[in-house]
This record gives structure tokens, C-alpha cells and sequence, in this order.
């Protein structure tokens, strides 16, 4: 079974034995206690989950039921995620359940497909914990990077009507041109204002203008981040301003910055 004999909690013989994604192996009872309290292997501390008494899946299933797939597990799901931050949501249908087990034996990375434009968001898998008897998992990722979808696969989940997509993405690239360096001075112009206006402190100061980047970049990547950024100062969701997250129209994407903007910028002069 393993090259280690004993359980490294108990120390004891195997009773029971359990293997997790990363391989370890030990006492059944020794590590749904472990678990409970860390959810991470004891020995190599990769994440891990306690959903051994899961209705869906167990951990002690063979490799081979995880069948090989061209592209990456893919969550249908609207919803944005700030560039580098994280959230969290549920997950309770089987194939969603069967996904991150197959995360969490891989890389611990999947895609969300909010379905704009064939656009979509790499994250990574943070923390899973499963609530309401195993039911229910709440899982934490974090967004790490935008794609675009070139094709899908697909794969049925055993004993279930349901299936499991699979996404093959490829690097975003948006669109640029002469205007877009005119709508992204314009931004920095007001911008500068505004902080003129508020007479802000310098640290305020320097964290707005660290989201807007330098005022004469030229750098199509640097723009595109900067641009991300500041769409991410606005509520994205409540103003329909989501779909300019997932759009390679840096120019659009830009033009509603700019307008938020402005309009902030008329609130404070007429104050």
C-alpha cells in the first residue's frame, strides 16, 4: 500500500486506511479528526477537503476513475472575481462535486465561464469545506487570469444524467489603438482632478494613482491591468459594467471608466 508502514498521526498500524489527492495515506478515523481541524495533508500540507463521508464521492476512489480531458473542469457560473482577490460560493449539483475532487487531485485550478463573449477566468482553489452533512460544499478560489474559451468538451458523470465541461482556453489580448491612449489620458486628467478637489493625503493620493497606472504609458499589457483595475473601483455588477471585465474592447471598457469618472468629478465641484 505504502512505503511507510505506519499512519503518521497515530503512528500506529493502518485501520482503515485512506489515501488523499496528494497520495498520504492514513488511519480513516486519524484523519477525518486532522482534517476537521486543518483542511490541508498533516504531511505535505497540499489543500485537501473532508468530504470522506461525502453522499457523492469518496477520496479512497481509484485514479482511474479520473479520466484524462483536453482542457481544464469548468464552472458555468455569472459572476467576476477581482484580479488577484477571492471569493467564495457553493457548490451541491454532482458534477460540480466530482470537479473539485478532480481539482484537488490535479492542480487545484479550474475555470468559471460567466458566458460573456467566450471569455472566462482561470482560479484557484483556496479552501473547501463541506456543510449541511456533506450535501453542500463552500469553496474560497481566487482569480489569478482572464481567458478566452476556444472550445469545449464534455464528459457524463457516473450514475447522473449531468455532464462535466471541459474548457480550452487561450491568452486574452485587447484591442488597441491610437484611442485608446486618448481615453486613458483623459481618465488620468480627471482623475487628477479629483484628488485635486479632495485635497486627498498623500497615501490616498498614491494608492488612486497606482490603480491608474503612469499617465504617459504606452504599453498595451500595462493598460489593460490599469484598465481592469479601475473598472474594479465601480460596483460592476449593480451597474451592468460586468461584461466589460470579460470584453476585449479596451476602448469601451475605458469609456465607461471615464464616465463614472467624470460624473464624480461633477459631483465634487458642484459640492
Amino acid at each position: 500500500m505504502s512505503q511507510q508502514e505506519n499512519c503518521s498521526i497515530c503512528f500506529e498500524d493502518y485501520v482503515d486506511p485512506i489515501k488523499l489527492p496528494c497520495n498520504h495515506i492514513f488511519c480513516r478515523e486519524c484523519i477525518v479528526v486532522a482534517l476537521e481541524q486543518r483542511q490541508s495533508c498533516p504531511i505535505c500540507r497540499r489543500l485537501c477537503c473532508n468530504y470522506i463521508n461525502s453522499r457523492f464521492l469518496s477520496i479512497t476512489e481509484p485514479e482511474e476513475i479520473m479520466h484524462e480531458h483536453q482542457g481544464e473542469p469548468c464552472f458555468v457560473y455569472r459572476i467576476t472575481i477581482h484580479q488577484n482577490t477571492q471569493t467564495q460560493f457553493n457548490f451541491f449539483e454532482k458534477r460540480y462535486v466530482e470537479m473539485i475532487t478532480e481539482v484537488l487531485k490535479k492542480n487545484l485550478t479550474f475555470i468559471i465561464d460567466p458566458q460573456y463573449n467566450d471569455n472566462c477566468i482561470r482560479v484557484k482553489l483556496i479552501e473547501c469545506v463541506p456543510v449541511h452533512e456533506h450535501s453542500v460544499y463552500t469553496c474560497t478560489v481566487q482569480n489569478i487570469q482572464r481567458l478566452k474559451i476556444i472550445g469545449f468538451s464534455e464528459r457524463k458523470i457516473q450514475d447522473s444524467n449531468s455532464k462535466l465541461k471541459y474548457a480550452t482556453t487561450q491568452s486574452i489580448i485587447d484591442n488597441f489603438d491610437q484611442e485608446t491612449l486618448i481615453l486613458y489620458q483623459k481618465l488620468h486628467a480627471c482623475i487628477e482632478k479629483i484628488i485635486e478637489i479632495l485635497s486627498l493625503n498623500e497615501n490616498a493620493k498614491n494608492q488612486i494613482l497606482a490603480l491608474a497606472g503612469k499617465k504617459d504609458e504606452v504599453q498595451p499589457e500595462q493598460i489593460s491591468k490599469h484598465s481592469l483595475e479601475l473598472l474594479q473601483t465601480i460596483q460592476m455588477c449593480e451597474n451592468g459594467l460586468l461584461k466589460w471585465y470579460y470584453s476585449t474592447d479596451i476602448n469601451g471598457r475605458l469609456g465607461v471608466i471615464l464616465k463614472h469618472y467624470e460624473s464624480y468629478l461633477n459631483y465634487c465641484q458642484n459640492q
